[in-house]
């Protein structure tokens, strides 16, 4: 069936120890965990879970969802972060020019030509 290799790369530790608890079980668990998984995309899944002789006309709808919400979570914190760092960023440039060439902070915006958006929430970070 699957190497070592491919097995690593499925499965989790918690898999791993909730499978090889008992190997008789194993052809039970994994359509299941293949289905949980995370690392594996919609194709893989699906091919995998014909492997096992499982209607997947009848389930596929619900694992291309599943499927593509993980990809929108992943996306959504990608984006998140970007955003995040993005103003850790400004507030650093906005403060080098506040203390390296005694602008206020006004003027720092200003020249960085920061958005009205961005502004507030850099604002808050020289309130406190």
């Amino acid at each position: 069936m699957w190497t070592t290799a491919e097995e690593k790369e499925i499965y989790d530790k918690g898999v791993i120890l909730a499978i090889y608890l008992n190997k008789e079980h194993d052809e039970l668990l994994t359509p299941l965990m293949v289905l949980l998984n995370n690392v594996l995309d919609y194709k893989e899944k699906q091919r995998i879970i014909e492997e096992y002789g499982l209607n997947t006309k009848k389930i596929e709808s619900e694992v291309k969802d599943m499927c593509d919400l993980g990809e929108s979570i992943a996306l959504e914190a990608r984006n998140e972060g970007k955003q995040i760092e993005r103003k850790e960023k400004n507030i650093a440039h906005v403060k080098k020019l506040m203390i390296g060439l005694q602008m206020s902070f006004k003027e720092a915006i200003n020249l960085l030509e920061t958005p009205e958006k961005e502004v507030k929430e850099i604002e808050k970070y020289f309130q406190s």
